[in-house]
């Protein structure tokens, strides 16, 4: 038994007291008793791993890319549509990858599934500019940047920079939009580019909506993990202070945000920060290197 003060009166009483025996203020229990010296992790407070998503969320994530691949295919049969087997070919990576997390449902599902758009927007932007030649217009600069910029918010939502699963969803949605635009943008150039802009344009829409329904979902199931930590932890934030892959791919492809990350999380979460740095770093050297590639091989 001990002694502790009454928070009432100042007086010392037994800590297994209900109330203090000299003014009657009830004891409450010290919060810190009830808190477990070592905190819980989310996988210790939640058993089960991978929470599946719905049977409509999945068949709607699979017949989406099975639009954004056979609707080529379908239509150069009509003639609308310039059929690339180059193209079609790479396309298929990215798709069938999404398609196969809609099935499987991994851990980490909404990085592995961002890392998946990525690949598709890269191909989408290699293809024709370095296989097929074709010029880079004002036009083609600014799809790339929606391109990109969607692509970006992806990468902040997966690797929980961005906790709100409404801001993929007005990314995806924004870009419904300016697809659409584009769309109508050709209707104006002749049947030619119109069946090319349409069909490129569905195709893009369906990949991005499907691999936006996986990572809501891991969003959404993320959230629930950090709720019920923080709960049993006391109400205390559960912070895991570790190397992260995803973070790292981040900086990687946008090196100034892995300057912005290290300088913010260099003493609060340091192994982080450390690896928000360095791929940071790294892809900054490698694009600094491409660059004078680049100029050298059109200098020659």
């Amino acid at each position: 038994m001990a002694l502790i003060k009454c928070p009432e009166c100042g007086k010392e009483i037994s800590d297994k007291a209900a109330s203090c025996i000299h003014c009657g203020c009830p004891i409450q229990p010290q919060q810190t008793a009830y808190r477990a010296e070592i905190p819980l992790t989310p996988e210790k407070v939640i058993q089960h791993d991978q929470v599946r998503m719905s049977q409509k969320q999945t068949i709607a994530a699979i017949v989406l890319v099975a639009i954004s691949v056979f609707l080529p295919l379908v239509l150069s049969r009509s003639g609308l549509y310039n059929f690339r087997l180059i193209s079609f070919i790479l396309s298929l990576i990215p798709c069938v990858a999404v398609a196969l997390l809609a099935v499987f449902q991994p851990k980490k599902k909404e990085l592995l599934c961002v890392i998946a758009l990525t690949l598709g927007a890269v191909i989408s932007f290699v293809v024709p500019q370095f296989l097929y030649r074709e010029p880079l217009t004002i036009v083609g600069l600014i799809s790339y940047a929606v391109f990109f910029t969607l692509i970006f918010i992806y990468w902040l939502s997966a690797t929980a920079v961005i906790n709100f699963t409404v801001v993929p969803i007005i990314a995806t949605i924004a870009y419904a939009i300016y697809s659409i635009l584009m769309v109508i943008v050709a209707s104006t150039y002749g049947r030619y580019l119109l069946g090319i802009q349409l069909v490129s344009k569905i195709c893009d829409i369906a990949f991005y909506v499907s691999g936006c329904i996986i990572l809501c979902h891991g969003m959404k199931y993320r959230q629930r993990k950090r709720q019920a930590a923080t709960a049993a932890n006391g109400n205390y934030p559960y912070v895991n202070d570790a190397p992260s892959t995803g973070y790292a791919i981040l900086c990687f492809c946008f090196p100034i945000v892995g300057l912005i990350l290290y300088c913010v999380w260099r003493e609060s979460l340091p192994k982080r920060a450390k690896s928000a740095g360095m791929g940071g770093l790294i892809g900054f050297c490698i694009g600094v290197a491409l660059t004078v590639l680049f100029y050298v091989w059109l200098m020659s």
